[in-house]
């Protein structure tokens, strides 16, 4: 009987030192501040960043993980008028987590890409390039010029102004509460815009998505709203029509919805690549809207 109380024993014992050895490493956390740089170049793998406003001029780096360090290195290095932030994994296994919150003073640029992590951005001021392989973009409450890509995540900017060129495979795209020049473009996903201001050029597409815009506000501005298969819609949510408004769909396989009476239609093209083209112009011709779709419905709604 003490023999099998030993080996009883001697097996938990065994049991809880593996299970102890297989769990998570404590977080280890970083803080790093450097000098205002011109350039952030950030390069990571798995982990998700957080990038905000410096509170004091500098640039200030949070770094946590989880990850076994015999397999997870981070770099931290300053070359002149750019700071490197980046992150390396070793072997073919990795358990835990690791995460960024990184701010920049006014007016930084960054380069920021990650292979699957997520990017969150807030009150940033500068120029900002953002590319993530799987996961999701946010920006809110920002302005400067922003190149914002994901695979197959969603990019989405809310409460903020300047330049926007904003693309997903296969998320969604979507802009809210914003002014400035906007380029959204999704593959396969819906592509959105809503209470925009647009001050010279805007443009919506998806390859396969809807496509839609809700209240657009601006003076002398031209709007493209287009999907491939899906639908394109204007809303305009009760403002006034004025301005150039076109609509442009696959002659056969395309519809057009619009409650308003057409000035001019036209058809062109031959054959299978036969389209048709109806517009009208209320009070002055701009701003100008151009609303279309291969084989879904072009629609104008008031």
């Amino acid at each position: 009987m003490k023999n099998v109380k030993y080996y009883l024993n001697a097996a938990f014992l065994l049991a809880l030192l593996s299970t102890t050895f297989v769990m998570a490493a404590p977080p280890e956390n970083t803080d790093k501040e450097f000098p205002a740089k011109k350039e952030v170049r950030i390069k990571l793998v798995l982990s998700g960043c957080e990038l905000s406003a410096s509170t004091n001029g500098k640039i200030q780096v949070h770094h946590e993980s989880t990850y076994d360090p015999d397999g997870y290195q981070v770099t931290m290095e300053e070359k002149g008028d750019r700071l490197y932030l980046q992150e390396k994994f070793y072997g073919d296994e990795h358990s835990g987590d690791a995460h960024w919150k990184i701010a920049v003073p006014p007016g930084t640029e960054v380069e920021f890409n990650s292979a699957t992590g997520d990017l969150t951005v807030t009150g940033f001021d500068g120029e900002l390039d953002g590319n993530s392989g799987t996961g999701d973009i946010e920006v809110e409450k920002s302005k400067g010029e922003f190149d914002l890509n994901s695979g197959t995540g969603s990019v989405e900017v809310t409460s903020s102004s300047g330049e926007f060129d904003l693309n997903s495979g296969t998320g969604a795209v979507k802009i809210t509460d914003s002014s400035g020049d906007i380029n959204a473009n999704s593959g396969t996903g819906r592509c959105m815009g809503k209470n925009i201001t647009i001050l010279h050029d805007a443009e919506f597409n998806s390859g396969t998505g809807n496509t839609s815009v809700e209240k657009p506000q601006g003076d002398g501005f031209d709007l493209n709203i287009n999907s491939g298969t899906g639908d394109a819609i204007l809303d305009m949510q009760g403002q006034p029509l004025v301005g150039y408004f076109e609509f442009k769909v696959h002659a056969r396989r395309g519809d057009i919805d619009c409650p308003v009476e057409f000035d001019e239609e036209e058809r062109g093209g031959h054959e299978d690549n036969e389209y048709l083209i109806k517009s009208f112009t209320r009070e002055k011709n701009n701003p100008r809207y151009f609303i279309s779709t291969g084989t879904g419905t072009a629609e104008l709604k008031l």
